[in-house]
C-alpha cells in the first residue's frame, strides 16, 4: 500500500499553489481570505472534483470504496449549497472513468498527496501532489466539464510547483510531469478521428484527456523568479495597507463569483449581494 497522508498543512504562514494563485488572481480577495476572514466558497463543479479525488486516492490506498453520494452531501452541506442528482451522476460516471481507462495505464504508484515543505525567498512552502510513481513520474488528476489545454501540460503552473518540490524532495528533476483528465464532455471530433484512424474505441461521454510532459532546470529557476517578485509584491501590500484589485477591466469574469466582493474597495457603491453586480441607483 503506498503511503497515505491524512492531514494536509494548513498553515497560513506556508504557501501553496492555492494561496499563490489567489494572490496573483487578486491581491485584495488574497488579503481577504487571508487576513480578513472571508471564507473559501467552492461551487459544486470544485465540489465534484474534490469527491472524485477523494474517490480515486481511497481506492490506490486500498480503502474500502468511497460512498460517492454521501462524501458528496457533506461537502455540499459545509458549502451552504443543496445537492443535485445530475452532480451524483457526473462524480459517480468520471471515478468510473477513472477506474475503467485510467488506473491500469499507471505505473506502480509510489505515494498519495505526499506533504512535501521547502524555503523558497525565505519563506516555506508545501505542495500535496495527488500521485508520485515510481518510475519518477509526477501526475495530477482534473475534473473538468472541457478538453484541457493543448498545451495545459507544458505550462501548468501547479504541475512546475509540483516538480520544484519533487526536486527539493529527492534531489533531481521528475522523468515525467502530468495531467489526467476526465472531461465530462462529449470527446472532440478530432479525438474521436483519431480513435477512429487508430482502431481504437471512440470515446464517449465522460472522456479520458492523457497530456504527458516534463520540466527542465530553466523552468524551476524561473519559478524562483516569480516566488521572489511575489515576494516583494507582497511585503509592498502588507507595509502599505495597499492591495491591488482586478478593477473593472477584467469584470465580470473575475469578479463575479469572488466571495470578498462586498469588501472589495472597487465595487463600493454596487449592489453586490446577490453575486451579481449592480450599480446602485
Amino acid at each position: 500500500m503506498p503511503p497515505v497522508v491524512t492531514e494536509r498543512c494548513y498553515d497560513p504562514t506556508h504557501r501553496s499553489y492555492s494561496s499563490d494563485s489567489t494572490f496573483d488572481a487578486c491581491q485584495f480577495r488574497y488579503h481577504a481570505q487571508a487576513d480578513m476572514g472571508v471564507a473559501f466558497r467552492p461551487n459544486a463543479r470544485m465540489i465534484v472534483g474534490s469527491t472524485v479525488d477523494a474517490a480515486i486516492m481511497a481506492a490506490l490506498a486500498d480503502e474500502p470504496p468511497l460512498d460517492i453520494e454521501h462524501d458528496l452531501r457533506v461537502r455540499t452541506w459545509d458549502a451552504g449549497l443543496g445537492l443535485l442528482d445530475a452532480d451524483i451522476e457526473k462524480a459517480t460516471r468520471l471515478y468510473d472513468l477513472w477506474d475503467s481507462q485510467v488506473r491500469d495505464t499507471w505505473p506502480d504508484v509510489h505515494s498519495i498527496q505526499p506533504e512535501w515543505h521547502f524555503e523558497v525567498a525565505g519563506v516555506t512552502h508545501h505542495v500535496h501532489p495527488d500521485v508520485v510513481f515510481d518510475d519518477g513520474g509526477i501526475t495530477d488528476v482534473k475534473t473538468s466539464e472541457k478538453r484541457l489545454g493543448e498545451r495545459r501540460v507544458h505550462e501548468d503552473v501547479q504541475l512546475t510547483t509540483y516538480a520544484y518540490g519533487f526536486r527539493r524532495e529527492f534531489g533531481e528533476t521528475p522523468r515525467w510531469v502530468g495531467l489526467d483528465g476526465l472531461i465530462y464532455a462529449n470527446a472532440p471530433s478530432e479525438v474521436q478521428l483519431e480513435a477512429k484512424l487508430l482502431g481504437r474505441p471512440v470515446p464517449g461521454k465522460p472522456w479520458y484527456d492523457r497530456q504527458r510532459g516534463t520540466r527542465g532546470a530553466d523552468t524551476l529557476l524561473a519559478l524562483e523568479g516569480d516566488v521572489r517578485r511575489r515576494e516583494a509584491a507582497r511585503r509592498f501590500a502588507t507595509n502599505t495597507g495597499i492591495w491591488q484589485t482586478n478593477g473593472r477591466a477584467r469584470f465580470p469574469s473575475e469578479c463575479t463569483d469572488c466571495p470578498a466582493i462586498a469588501l472589495c474597495p472597487t465595487w463600493v457603491g454596487h449592489d453586490t449581494s446577490k453575486g451579481v453586480i449592480l450599480v446602485a441607483a
